[in-house]
């Protein structure tokens, strides 16, 4: 799957009724569009999800997993349909989720955003990563030719 550019909402999708070259309810549709693709292919590659197919190596966080701590598939399979309980992990602990075998390891963000920038690399000339105003890591990209 190819991704979208990222449509930015203060990029001309923001402009309320009434005021110059308005937000037209097609563009609105096509940044929320955007939006949900963009979401859709950041939480399959990053957060636990239930009934989901990992393979063995890939890695998950989860707002239930210790900080800095993510879970690794250490024997492929099919998650079940409830999170394991995650909130007293240790490193190296294991947890049977469905078919699905974790370990949990200590989590390397940049080793976890170089894998995913390396997944968009046919897609993207820059990604970057940056802080919101809560403190949360935000990924980002621009693609080959966008401004």
């Amino acid at each position: 799957m190819s991704l979208p550019e990222y449509l930015d909402f203060d990029n001309g999708y923001g402009i309320s009724k009434g005021e110059q070259n308005a937000t037209t309810e097609a563009q609105m549709k096509a940044y929320f569009s955007n939006h949900n693709v963009l979401m859709r292919e950041l939480v399959r590659k990053l957060l636990w999800q239930p009934n989901r197919t990992y393979t063995q190596g890939a890695e998950v966080v989860s707002a239930t997993i210790p900080e800095n701590m993510v879970a690794y598939v250490s024997t492929a399979g099919t998650t079940g349909q409830s999170e394991p309980d995650w909130s007293s992990a240790s490193i190296g602990d294991t947890f049977q989720d469905g078919s699905v075998k974790w370990t949990i390891r200590r989590k390397d963000v940049a080793v976890m955003m170089a894998e995913f920038a390396k997944d968009l690399q046919d897609q993207a000339s820059q990604f970057y990563l940056y802080l919101d105003d809560e403190g949360f890591i935000c990924a980002g990209y621009k693609l080959v030719g966008s401004t």
